[in-house]
This record gives C-alpha cells, structure tokens and sequence, in this order.
C-alpha cells in the first residue's frame, strides 16, 4: 500500500493527541514514536438531578486529553484512544437513561481494543477510569493482556491518583455525583446545573466498609441492584463543589497522570 507516511501540520494542539483524527498514513509513521496511548473509560448513568448522564464519560476523556497534550510539551507523544463509553453500570438502572453492558462484554469489548492497538505496534497502554464499577474488569483486562503479550498496560482510577490533594480541598466524602465529582466536572467545563445540586451522605453497614473511595474499607460488599432508595442519586454533597476546588484536583492529576506516563517508559 502507497503511503507517504507524513504527519500533517494542519492538526490542532487537541486534535493532534486524538487517534481518531490521523489517517492510516499518518499513524503508520508515528506510532513507532509513540511513548504511550491513553484509552479512556466511562460509563452513561444517572449523575444525580445536576450533571449528565455522560459524566464519567467526559472526565475521563478531557482527563486523557490534558494529559496528552501536556505530554507532547515534554517531547513525550502520546495519544488517546476513542472513549470507552459505556461501562458496568447495572446497580443504577433503576434510574432512567442509565446505559449498562455485562462485565464480560465490557471486558471483551476492551480487551479487543487493546489488542487493536497492540497490533499496531503499541507497547505502552494507560488504562485512565472515571467509573468505579469498571474497575475490576478493568484489572482483569490488565492481566490477561500482559500474559498475551509484551506490552506494558497500567490501570488508574483517577480519584486514587489524587486522594491527599481531595482531602485536603475537599468538606465530604467522595462517592458518586459528588462534591469532588462535581468540583472536577466544573473544572472540565462539563455541563453542571448548581442550582440542583443536592445529595446525601451514606454511613456504611459495617465497620469494615466505607463510603468513601479515597479511603477504602477493608471488606468488598457488593450490594448491586436497587439504588433507587437515593433520593437523588447522588451520594455526597455536591452543593459544595467548586471551581477552584475542581482546579486544584485537576492541576495535580495532569501532573501526577504524566509521570506515571513517564514511569511506563522507564519500564520499556
């Protein structure tokens, strides 16, 4: 196949980080380059009455996309692969909207877009998650992947990367569609109605459990189906997210999200 294999300079600074937005020709001579690709993962679910169902989806991939770019500033190219949109959100569809796959076909439909993008020639994969019922899935992928072939592939929950600097900015527990989850999104420049924000703090049913995913409880119950007992659907107080406070979270997250990019390349 004829390919002058030239990357175009008509690409902005957002588009050049996106891998939809080469032709073959151009990835052809760029991949080789590569120090990494982003793979973002969401899921559409109910937010609670004042943020979008596509949430998770967003800040995961406005996440991956600040990342990469700031990436291509340090000379590192990186580029993110198209959202995983629709993730394991099965214990929310008794809210409207919600969009759920099975774990085995989110787990099949990812494991087969890395295999794409390992036949292409990539050797480093960042896994970036923005929905916390992905996540085991998500670990699994990571290891049948690594025992197929020799790549490096990484898993981050954004929220793990970031917990001292939400403890420190934020007044309550993160859970879901959240003060911390709110804040981030209006850092984003997600589509937030403030004047809706209300939510509800949940005490946990054991002493070994938790509520709040910056500090996880010590026992894994998985309580599933029939949600519908929040009144709102958002777990925490998202009527004290901010701005500033989604600025200061985000701010540490590129950072933080770069070096463990460039920590991936040490590791070849």
């Amino acid at each position: 196949m004829g390919c002058r294999g030239m990357v175009s300079a008509s690409l902005s600074e957002r588009e050049r980080v996106l891998w939809s937005r080469y032709t073959w020709c151009e990835l052809k001579s760029l991949i080789p380059e590569l120090a990494a690709v982003i793979i973002p993962t969401g899921s559409i679910e109910q937010h609670g009455p004042h943020l979008p169902l596509d949430t998770d989806a967003y800040i995961a991939e406005e996440l991956a996309i600040r990342v990469a770019m700031e990436c291509w500033k340090k000379g590192l190219k990186v580029l993110v692969v198209p959202t995983v949109v629709i993730g394991c959100s099965s214990h929310f569809l008794p809210y409207p909207g919600t969009l759920t796959l099975s774990f085995d076909t989110f787990m099949k439909l990812l494991e087969e877009v890395c295999t794409s993008v390992i036949h292409h020639g990539v050797k480093r994969i960042l896994l970036l998650n923005a929905h916390g019922g992905n996540t085991e899935c998500l670990h699994l992928v990571a290891r049948k992947l690594r025992e197929r072939f020799d790549v490096v592939i990484a898993v981050v929950n954004w929220w793990d990367l970031a917990r001292d600097i939400i403890e420190e900015v934020c007044e309550s527990p993160m859970y879901h569609a959240c003060e911390v989850e709110t804040s981030l999104a209006l850092a984003l420049s997600q589509r937030v109605i403030m004047e809706l924000a209300r939510g509800e703090l949940k005490k946990p049913k054991s002493r070994f459990e938790s509520t709040d995913l910056t500090k996880p409880g010590m026992v894994y119950v998985y309580r599933g189906r029939g949600r519908k007992e929040l009144s709102t659907g958002a777990v925490g107080l998202p009527e004290k997210a901010t701005y500033d406070k989604g600025s200061k979270i985000l701010s540490t997250l590129v950072t933080r999200l770069v070096e463990v990019i460039e920590d991936l390349v040490k590791l070849g």
